[in-house]
């Protein structure tokens, strides 16, 4: 079984005007992990289900992305996923905000890629107002020769959307992939099996199937 941990903070699950959206985006989802592994495929809502994470009994638990700011959570919350994230043995992938997550839980600092320059146009205004972002498809940079990335081109085209970026790398990991924005795209432990991806591999389609390529190397190639 997959555990799949929706970090979105409550009011875009509450709002009207992005509930429906994001919950179709997130069954989506699902449905995406469950038919690449093979594999049922559990949602956990971070603040709805955060007295269930020492009770997970998972192969694998995925982290999603998120729109809403970290500071936004209750700090609680945040801490005991951080717990949960540094003493999970298991395979674990994180995507966007949960690629910020995983580095910031082992010790890396996490922000904003920085503010505009002036004249300088906003991809998405709708989020990270006024800042730098990367949105849309990107060509990535790929460092190593990783299980993650068998039968990958170099570069390799994933989905972008986002305007924090892990500083720098944490001890103990090293960096997969880059970009021509964001230095630290991809990133692995070097002796656990943890993955983060700063891009979003599950908005990959069959015009642009990298980001499927790489959850099943993820499924079929990382998980025992």
């Amino acid at each position: 079984m997959l555990c799949y941990i929706d970090l979105e903070h409550s009011s875009a699950l509450t709002d009207p005007r992005t509930c429906e959206e994001h919950q179709q985006d997130r069954r989506r989802e699902q449905a995406l992990f469950a038919g690449l592994s093979g594999r049922p495929c559990e949602r956990l809502v971070l603040e709805q289900d955060v007295d269930r994470l020492e009770a997970i009994q998972a192969d694998a638990v995925l982290l999603s992305g998120l729109r809403s700011d970290f500071a936004a959570h209750d700090p609680e919350h945040l801490a005991r996923l951080v717990d949960f994230i540094r003493r999970w043995q298991k395979p674990l992938i994180g995507f966007c905000g949960g690629h910020q997550l995983i580095a910031y839980a082992f010790g890396a600092p996490i922000g904003p890629l920085g503010p505009l320059s002036a004249g300088e146009p906003d991809p998405d205004p709708s989020f990270g107002p006024g800042m730098r972002k990367e949105v849309g498809m990107t060509a990535i940079t790929l460092l190593e020769d990783d299980p993650l990335f068998a039968d990958l081109p170099n570069p390799a085209v994933f989905y972008e959307e986002h305007y924090w970026e892990v500083k720098s790398l944490p001890a103990d990991f090293i960096c997969l992939a880059t970009g021509p924005q964001c230095r630290i795209q991809a990133l692995r432990h070097r002796y656990r099996p943890i993955y983060g991806t700063q891009f979003h591999p599950e908005r990959g389609d069959a015009a642009h199937p990298h980001g499927l390529r790489l959850l099943q190397n993820f499924f079929h190639r990382i998980l025992p």
